[in-house]
């Protein structure tokens, strides 16, 4: 923690940006499995199958925090879109640019769709998506 730092910033007011320390309630085992939030004496008998393999509940700090499950490029409009499994978004970046442009500004996040709380924006309450796999371009819609 550096707010002196030139790469210190709010998070809630840069839209465009990734925060790679967002880590969801309860960690990756809290995301996949919503019932170990629960305490224990209401909590069903481990409905969706995933083990905890010895970790305690709501541990955070997992390795992959940031696993991607599906890149996909929008021929049409030169981007990419980016399927964030645990962060539970998906991500829409920028194609046509050059690496050192895609350091600056023009390398910013376009556009953002599932879980405000990854940019500090709002609660579980307009939360639209939960450990995602997948996406999937759908073409002749609007603005195509």
């Amino acid at each position: 923690y550096n707010a002196k730092a030139a790469n210190f910033g709010d998070v809630s007011a840069e839209y465009g940006k990734l925060d790679i320390n967002y880590c969801p309630a309860g960690g990756k085992l809290g995301c996949r499995n919503r019932d170990l939030l629960l305490p224990e004496a209401t909590r069903p008998t481990n409905p969706s199958g995933l083990a905890t393999f010895g970790r305690a509940p709501g541990s955070t700090g997992e390795k992959d925090w940031l696993h991607c499950n599906c890149v996909a490029y929008d021929k049409a409009n030169d981007r990419i879109l980016l399927s964030l499994n645990i962060l539970s978004e998906v991500v829409v970046i920028p194609h046509n640019i050059t690496t050192g442009q895609a350091r600056g500004p023009e390398g910013d996040i376009l556009y953002r769709f599932g879980n405000p709380r990854v940019r500090r924006a709002d609660d579980d309450g307009d939360q639209l998506l939960h450990c995602k796999h997948a996406v999937s371009l759908i073409h002749g819609g609007p603005g195509e």
